[in-house]
């Protein structure tokens, strides 16, 4: 006998227990290894699941007594989830509607546990909303579940503490069957108490009921008068809704004339315009200014304008007192303080940036003991790590001090075991272990992965694709996103210190640490690791081209002109120099020829002829080639690291050095020598020049219409796509996608600090996830704490970044973005450009949550109203006039310009207001702002 059939029958009461065959029972026993498991007292336990009708098996075993599960959560959730997606929801109707009327226990006892189990993930009573609805109001309709006491546990379970997604249910079951007038008068001892839920919806709900109770004549008035003030701060729809039952309290109950005024108050302090009148009219009518002019600090200047209060000026005006604290529904976002307020708590008594520049010191043994702990526990910072990489590449690390760190080390999944999702722990770990254990301890030697994509090769770095293909097997791979996610060259310099440190090599002077908190590096500091070093990678050698500072150039130019070599004259020509040598280097037959060696061997796989090769090319000593094309071994095939990348020219390999030279020099601009040396490409002597594309699309289901946005970068395509990549990620053969480097974004922003659009492109695609998908990345807020640490001028994507963080739907975002705002214009970015792509982002963003982050950052000070003032103005004539919640930011720019006495005079934007017509919201705030005057 089938033995979901079997089991159907015995809970549907079809099948009598004792009828059922003796095999059967077998059968079910036998599958218990699918539907329950062992606790410590070797009970067995009801598992809730998804698929298959386990809990009639159970139940029916259970009811045979065979079984005596406890009635526990975990019972009760797979009541709730009976078949789960494994069956129709016809189906799973008819299994419910036939166990609760033929299984009398389980409907007295168990079901009613189902009002106050919330469940989680995939298990609750919302994922299976629709079935029980149905079935619910079937059961109560026939009398076999108590209506009223269906009703009762509906509200029951909306006062419990459960998320707003699963409360939801049961607000919505409860309306499903229909309450009427008398029966909502019955339990507004359980109604009432949900209008202070701590839920939005729920509350919005509870003054919904509230208003059929006050139309039916049957409301409590002393006990919403003394509620009301938890609904008068929260949506508009419900302050409105819950002043107009206020006035019809007092009206009914003048006993209560004092607390519906004081809940009136409250609502002065509502974030929207048209409460704020509601309430201010109302208390005024009732002869209650007094209350109105205590919170007048509360009200937009165009209310406060409109209402007749006496505002004493001049020596003879009193002191100013501190007004009631405004009310704010609980869980609601902290916003800025009013102009005058303190600075946040990040920030020093001058307002000073929440990441101030800060010299970095090389580190000595004492720090690397205090950090390499804190590197393993995830809670270095990127830069002090840099410091700890660049003390062990010189002096090695203390063996006691690996001795006493490589338990914990090994604890961390490492370079073996699949790195963890913190680059900065899989460094450290790493470090760790290759200094103790060698080279062939931290690198796996089993057979060698598949090749990797393009975009996978260009987020590592070739020379790390190396490393990695060579010796770490391909499932670790996938599991471990660690070192193997560092930003290039950042991710090279690592490789080539775990290297040295495998081999326990010292004397290393690295180039590209960091001298200061902002990534850069001090141009006398970068000379005097250029004399005590001639001789750095390629990839050490661009990183520190990368961070140079633009101050202090022209005395380390001097400086500089004993150093030897290519990174000598690399170096001379990022701090200044001319182009003598740049020309002088890419001509040389002798690197020519060594390089093109070394390309046309790795084309053909000959990774000993690249090695030899790489080694007589200048600036490669035979140690760097050894870390850049490690020996496989004579049982190992070959990897092509840098396979599409390498152009038939033997110039490619040293190109991307002066790519970064030529960048180091002006991030911004076409370098001319670099063109007339041939290197004339976007990335190379030509800046990569980067446009954005908006794509929208809208359809409609159902009666219910959907949008779509995605903003995407369209680069230009490197002649040398490889030299591009080394120094501007933009260049992805085509429009940017979502790449894996933003692993580390605290660390990806300061690859190259001075120019952060880069990095600012990956950080772009956080911004669309939000858009998409309507929840915010968890690379949103480092990226934008990156973007903002980094001191380099914005550009476009930059600007888009931060204007979409002021309206993504996380608040501790949309707080970062605010304060950024107020410090990045105009120093980093141009009131004019930022305009500019106000207007080209607005189709894409909800308007309401750019006018809620404009005002708060408008409040923390004079300059920032000004700034926020400036900002609309430049920008509001380039958004449609159609686009929903316009109203919100014309109501802004009006209660800031009222506030400063300033009018409208820009030419451009009145000829865009006196466009509006009708009696929408935005066109009434576009009326207003014409008419102001000085």
């Amino acid at each position: 006998m089938n033995v979901a059939r079997l089991a159907a029958d015995i809970g549907y009461g079809r099948l009598e227990p004792e009828e059922a065959a003796p095999a059967a029972l077998d059968a079910l026993l036998a599958q218990a290894d699918a539907w329950t498991w062992a606790d410590p007292d070797d009970r067995l336990r009801v598992r809730p699941t998804l698929f298959g009708p386990w809990f009639l098996v159970c139940r029916s075993l259970e009811r045979l007594g065979r079984f005596a599960p406890p009635h526990d959560d975990d019972y009760v959730l797979a009541l709730v989830s009976l078949g789960g997606w494994s069956v129709k929801d016809s189906v799973r109707q008819a299994w419910i509607e036939a166990l609760l009327r033929q299984d009398a226990d389980l409907r007295e006892g168990v079901f009613w546990r189902i009002f106050e189990v919330e469940g989680g993930g995939e298990m609750s009573l919302t994922i299976a909303e629709v079935t029980w609805t149905q079935a619910l109001l079937a059961l109560a309709a026939d009398g076999t579940l108590p209506r009223g006491r269906v009703m009762r546990s509906c509200l029951e379970a909306l006062g419990r503490d459960f998320s707003s997604y699963r409360a939801g249910a049961f607000r919505r079951i409860y309306d499903a069957l229909g309450p009427s007038a008398g029966e909502l008068a019955r339990d507004q001892d359980l109604v009432l108490p949900l209008l202070a839920s701590p839920i939005s919806q729920t509350a919005s709900w509870a003054v919904k009921a509230a208003a059929a109770l006050d139309k039916a004549h049957a409301l409590d008035d002393a006990v919403f008068a003394r509620l009301a003030p938890a609904c008068v701060s929260g949506g508009k729809a419900a302050a409105l809704k819950t002043l107009g039952i206020l006035a019809r309290v007092r009206v009914r109950d003048p006993q209560l004339a004092d607390a519906v005024a004081s809940a009136a108050a409250d609502a002065l302090g509502h974030g929207d315009v048209a409460v704020q009148e509601r309430a201010a009219t109302a208390l005024v009518s009732w002869g209650r200014l007094d209350l109105v002019a205590e919170r007048a600090d509360w009200l937009a200047p165009s209310v406060r304008a409109a209402l007749p209060l006496d505002e004493p000026a001049g020596a003879d005006a009193p002191a100013a007192t501190e007004p009631p604290a405004r009310p704010a529904r609980e869980g609601a976002p902290a916003k800025a303080g009013p102009a005058g307020s303190p600075a946040p708590a990040e920030a020093d008594a001058a307002g000073a940036p929440r990441f101030p520049c800060r010299q970095l010191g090389p580190a000595d043994d004492a720090e690397v003991a205090r950090l390499l702990p804190q590197m393993l526990e995830g809670e270095a910072d990127p830069l002090d790590a840099e410091r700890v990489l660049a003390r062990v590449a010189l002096a090695g690390l203390d063996q006691a001090l690996a001795n006493s760190l490589a338990k914990r080390a090994r604890a961390v999944p490492g370079l073996l075991r699949g790195m963890p999702e913190d680059p900065v722990r899989a460094v450290a770990a790493a470090l760790v272990a290759a200094w103790l254990d060698g080279a062939k301890g931290w690198l796996d030697r089993d057979p060698p992965a598949p090749p990797l994509a393009a975009h996978q090769r260009e987020a590592l770095g070739w020379e790390l694709h190396a490393r990695l293909m060579e010796g770490e097997h391909w499932a670790d791979y996938r599991r471990g996103r660690g070192l193997a996610e560092l930003p290039w060259p950042l991710g090279a310099v690592v490789s080539q210190v775990l290297g040295g440190a495998a081999a326990q090599e010292e004397g290393l002077v690295l180039w590209c640490t960091a001298s200061d908190s902002r990534g850069g590096i001090d141009p006398a500091v970068l000379v005097d690791r250029a004399q005590r070093n001639p001789e750095p990678t390629g990839a050490d050698l661009a990183a520190a081209l990368l961070r140079l500072n633009p101050g202090g150039r022209e005395a380390a130019l001097e400086r500089a002109a004993g150093v030897p070599g290519l990174a000598g004259a690399a170096l001379r020509y990022a701090l200044g120099g001319g182009g003598v040598e740049l020309a002088e280097h890419l001509a040389g037959a002798e690197i020519s020829k060594a390089a093109a060696a070394a390309l046309h061997a790795l084309t053909g796989a000959d990774l000993g002829r690249a090695r030899r090769a790489l080694a007589q090319a200048d600036g490669h000593t035979g140690r760097a080639a050894a870390i850049l094309l490690p020996d496989p071994g004579p049982d190992r095939a070959p990897a092509n690291p840098i396979e599409g990348f390498a152009s038939p020219t033997g110039k490619t390999l040293v190109s991307w050095v002066w790519a970064a030279a030529a960048r180091a020099r002006d991030p911004f601009g076409d370098d001319q020598a670099m063109i007339a040396a041939g290197l004339d490409g976007p990335g190379l002597g030509r800046v990569q020049r980067v446009g954005l594309n908006l794509y929208r699309q809208t359809w409609e289901v159902e009666g219910r219409v959907y949008h779509w946005t995605y903003y995407e970068i369209a680069a230009e395509n490197a002649a040398d796509a490889f030299p591009a990549l080394a120094v501007e990620p933009l260049a992805h053969g085509g429009p940017i996608r979502r790449s894996r480097q933003l692993t580390c974004p605290a660390w990806t922003a300061l690859v190259w600090p001075h120019n952060p659009e880069p990095f600012a492109a990956l950080v772009l695609e956080s911004v669309n996830f939000d858009l998409d998908v309507g929840e915010v990345d968890h690379n949103m807020l480092p990226g934008l704490r990156g973007l903002r640490r980094a001191p380099g001028r914005l550009g476009q994507i930059g600007a888009l970044c931060l204007l979409a963080g002021l309206a993504v739907s996380t608040a501790a975002v949309r707080q970062e973005a605010i304060e950024w705002f107020a410090e990045a214009v105009p120093e980093r970015v141009s009131m004019e450009l930022l305009a500019e792509q106000f207007a080209f982002a607005a189709p894409g963003v909800h308007l309401h949550r750019w006018a809620a982050s404009l005002a708060d950052a408008a409040s923390i000070s004079p300059a920032t109203a000004a700034q926020t003032r400036e900002l609309l103005t430049k920008a509001l004539p380039g958004v449609a006039r159609t686009q929903r919640r316009l109203a919100d930011l014309l109501r802004l720019l009006l209660e800031e310009s009222i506030r400063a006495a300033v009018p409208v005079a820009d030419q451009t934007l009145r000829e865009w207001l006196s466009a509006f017509a009708g009696s929408g919201g935005a066109a009434k705030a576009a009326r207003q702002l014409l008419e102001l005057r000085p």
